[in-house]
């Protein structure tokens, strides 16, 4: 067998014991879910919550067998939505255009009280 041979063969190798690791760390719905409450503050209950369960908000995935992409949008503001790639058990932000002091401006109930 020639070295040429044996290189692609190694190279097919790499790209499928790579292709079946990714394949068995794509993340799911339920990871982004927590995800974006955990690090970017969205649909939850808690006070320092950014944009709450109340907000209207729509979230999309698309899951291929090697990497997920995802959207979440808040319906009540234009242009106030993030996107990322799910691979490896990780989230990597596309796009992000989330709205931080929309929240808090907009519902009083999050003002401290004195």
């Amino acid at each position: 067998m020639s070295i040429f041979r044996k290189s692609v063969n190694a190279v097919l190798i790499g790209i499928g014991i790579l292709y079946m690791v990714m394949e068995q760390t794509v993340p799911s719905g339920r990871e982004y879910q927590e995800w974006l409450i955990s690090e970017q503050r969205i649909n939850c209950d808690a006070r320092d919550c950014i944009h709450s369960t109340l907000d209207p908000m729509g979230s999309s995935t698309r899951t291929l067998p090697f990497l997920m992409i995802a959207k979440t949008e808040i319906y009540d503001d234009t242009d106030n939505s993030i996107k990322v790639l799910g691979v490896f058990k990780t989230f990597i932000i596309l796009k992000n255009q989330l709205k931080r002091d929309h929240h808090f401006k907009k519902h009083k109930v999050y003002e401290e009280s004195a």
